[in-house]
């Protein structure tokens, strides 16, 4: 016959501390984990931010494949500079007009934009025959080697996020850095200072300002910002 009391055996186990019960201090009941609540207020990500999200991405690998592409194409001769240079300029100029657009900027900001642009441009050209000859000495497996190393670095450090506020000026710098310096690694072997010229102002276009354009366009509608990424 048991000698445990009655009230003991049918005793009812609470989750407090300050009530003495008739338990261990190890007991575990059945109901112990009866309230628990796993991620009660967490935000889970929709299907509609996801495939925003990862436009951004694509977007950025997607320009460093444009860009090696285009390279190719100038290294061979199939594709010629002034034709290049013309059409990065037509698609700048449709992307600066929606934007001014959208955005209602003023005549005189619009013109002070455009002279800034006009003397980088200028700038370009006049650094070109210097760009051509910087690796004169190097053989071609290094350079290849050490433009994949920049761009592997460049979208590494890319800011690939959808919020508007959420940019680090550290690492977008460094990824622009790295951008600009592997493609002056791959313009200096081009054979004429055209193509170098040519080839610095596309990068300047995908990896300056075409991120520039995407992160303004952040704080409109998902349509709008799906078109800039397309």
């Amino acid at each position: 016959m048991s000698s445990t009391p009655s009230y003991e055996v049918y005793a009812r186990w609470e989750k407090v501390l300050w009530r003495r019960q008739s338990f261990d201090d190890n007991y575990v009941d059945a109901s112990f984990l009866g309230q628990l609540r796993i991620n009660a207020t967490a935000a889970f990500p929709t299907s509609v931010s996801l495939v925003l999200s990862s436009l951004s991405i694509g977007q950025q690998m997607a320009s460093v494949f444009l860009f090696v592409a285009l390279f190719v194409q100038l290294h061979m001769g199939w594709l010629h500079a002034a034709e290049l240079v013309w059409t990065s300029l037509a698609c700048s100029l449709l992307l600066a007009g929606a934007e001014s657009t959208a955005r209602k900027y003023s005549i005189r900001s619009i013109v002070r934009g455009a002279m800034s642009l006009t003397v980088l441009g200028f700038a370009l050209h006049a650094l070109s025959p210097v760009v051509r000859t910087f690796s004169e000495a190097t053989t071609n497996d290094s350079v290849w080697a050490c433009a994949a190393v920049l761009f592997v670095g460049h979208l590494a450090f890319a800011n690939y996020s959808m919020r508007p506020d959420s940019g680090s000026r550290l690492t977008s710098t460094i990824s622009l850095n790295m951008a600009m310096c592997a493609s002056v690694v791959l313009s200096s072997r081009l054979m004429s200072d055209v193509d170098v010229f040519a080839l610095l102002l596309v990068a300047l276009q995908l990896f300056g300002i075409f991120p520039l354009l995407r992160d303004r366009m952040r704080v409109f509608e998902s349509g709008a910002r799906c078109c800039v990424n397309y």
